[in-house]
């Protein structure tokens, strides 16, 4: 037991000096989700005071947040360049598609011609026609 005190002490006492060394906002997310869990414990009010113990354990909180957001900033900004990619894919399958659809109905004035030619062949009168050069 006395092992165990002697140990939140030591991490409150590291917790202090990473507030008072500024170097608090550089730590992990896991690192502040560690000094949040270490600040809710009843005995961190006791250690760190009635007047210090709520401003750290904002700060702290604070900076959390802050991570967690920063965090899912960067994953919406993946999704971003993803819904982006998925875009561009979707507008050039509709390209495809209009082409498609195009060389479709080219294909069927060329089977109409062709049916034509060979069920009504050309006649005397139509034979005499001039062709454009």
């Amino acid at each position: 037991m006395e092992w165990e005190v002697q140990a939140l002490h030591a991490e409150f006492e590291e917790l202090r000096e990473w507030v008072a060394s500024g170097e608090l906002p550089q730590a992990t997310r896991a690192e502040l989700q560690r000094h949040v869990e270490i600040l809710a414990l009843p005995q961190a009010r006791a250690f760190f005071g009635a007047q210090e113990h709520p401003q750290v354990l904002d700060a702290v909180r604070t900076l959390l947040v802050a991570k967690i957001a920063g965090e899912a900033n960067k994953v919406d900004a993946r999704l971003g360049r993803f819904a982006a990619v998925q875009s561009r894919r979707q507008s050039l399958r509709a390209n495809a598609m209009t082409v498609a659809v195009v060389v479709v109905i080219a294909g069927m004035i060329v089977a109409g011609y062709q049916f034509y030619r060979a069920n009504y062949p050309p006649t005397a009168d139509t034979a005499a026609l001039p062709v454009a050069k």
